[in-house]
């Protein structure tokens, strides 16, 4: 669930990605029912790729798909940050003008399942915390959403279910996003193709145990811990009545579930398997780790170490590189002023040895003088 109590702290020295939702923009009326999620991957050095699953937009047209900026940062809402102008690195390089753009197909659906939508000079550290504006063709703010990074998320294309002959013909992304610490899952999407407009609990969506969906078979059963309940069972998604779904839940059981790359209960490269109403398998996908950064084309056998390492920004190695000069110094003074120290209470030591043997001194020739 993408949302501000469901949002992760940023640490910006671990590759993220970022989410934004997408609603019907503030103020505007023309699009009720306007959904969508668009979600952004760091692309090597300075560049971000971009996907995006959007419906019940105008019909048969293009538009811009841009990152403005906001009067407010860590909203949770686009009414609530205020959008403004588009946001740029470098004021004389407008990347947003050119061929950023969707295109919807005639029922105003749009999918880019593929991250060949690359736009350079940015990151998704200095876009998380801006909003997505969504433009019709007319250029008239349509849509828009805030984008919220995240460390750990597994991203899902959905697509119609292998042996389903229904009318339904699913399409679109879901994301699924770690709960804290110890485990929980929160997911959101936007699936559209579906056919019938029913909101009753009882249109399944599920992570199964099986990797592929190559046969009707192939997702196998729902993933959980055998010992414990099967928590998927009521877990639903709703369908408007376009026919698009905004799929929004959170397991909260489901803390025995791994983001991790392996283990029995690890819900990377698994099935995705959607209901209908009737319980039918209608559509399918396999989460997909998205890390944000570059896995090597090869790498040899007895390299062992984790496929992405972290890059660090310009920015982000010179705040490094200041807060490690900055304790060196501090260490350099604080010893300076440990060992000045120690030779004050070393010299005060002396003197007062010297002036009580002095005193001693005095006070025998005084008892002397008394003889």
């Amino acid at each position: 669930m993408l949302g501000q109590g469901k949002r992760k702290i940023f640490n910006p020295s671990k590759m993220t990605i970022g989410a934004a939702r997408i609603a019907q923009y503030p103020g505007h009326n023309g699009h009720p029912n306007l959904g969508g999620l668009v979600v952004f991957e760091d692309n090597g050095v300075n560049s971000i790729k971009m996907r995006y699953s959007l419906s019940n937009f105008d019909a048969s047209e293009s538009g811009g798909i841009h990152v403005h900026t906001v009067e407010k940062t860590n909203a949770a809402s686009c009414a609530e940050a205020i959008p403004g102008g588009h946001y740029l690195i470098d004021p004389a390089n407008d990347p947003w003008l050119t061929s950023q753009k969707y295109t919807t197909d005639t029922s105003g659906n749009s999918l880019q399942a593929a991250d060949t939508h690359i736009v350079d000079n940015f990151t998704v550290e200095n876009i998380s915390g801006k909003v997505v504006v969504m433009h019709n063709a007319a250029g008239v703010r349509v849509g828009c959403g805030v984008i919220i990074p995240y460390e750990d998320a597994l991203l899902t294309t959905i697509e119609k279910y292998p042996d389903y002959a229904g009318s339904s013909d699913p399409s679109g992304l879901v994301l699924f996003t770690k709960d804290g610490p110890y485990g929980g899952l929160n997911s959101y999407g936007n699936v559209f193709g579906l056919n019938n407009g029913d909101c009753a609990n009882s249109n399944g969506i599920h992570i199964h145990t099986g990797n592929t969906c190559a046969t009707s078979a192939g997702p196998a059963g729902h993933l959980f811990d055998s010992d414990k309940d099967d928590f998927w069972i009521g877990n639903s998604y709703c369908v408007d009545s376009t026919g698009a779904s905004p799929v929004d839940f959170s397991i909260q059981p489901s803390k025995s579930l791994l983001f991790e790359p392996t283990g029995d209960l690890a819900i990377a490269s698994r099935a995705v398997v959607m209901h209908d109403i009737n319980g039918a398998r209608i559509g399918y996908g396999v989460t997909t780790v998205i890390s944000g950064c570059d896995t090597p084309p090869s790498r040899p056998a007895d390299d062992d170490s984790p496929p992405c390492d972290p890059k660090l920004s310009a920015g982000q190695k010179l705040t490094v590189e200041i807060f490690l000069i900055t304790a060196f110094l501090g260490f350099v003074f604080f010893m300076c002023w440990r060992i000045k120290g120690g030779r004050k209470s070393s010299s005060s030591h002396k003197e007062g040895d010297g002036g009580n043997t002095e005193e001693l001194v005095v006070d025998a020739k005084t008892e002397s003088d008394m003889l």
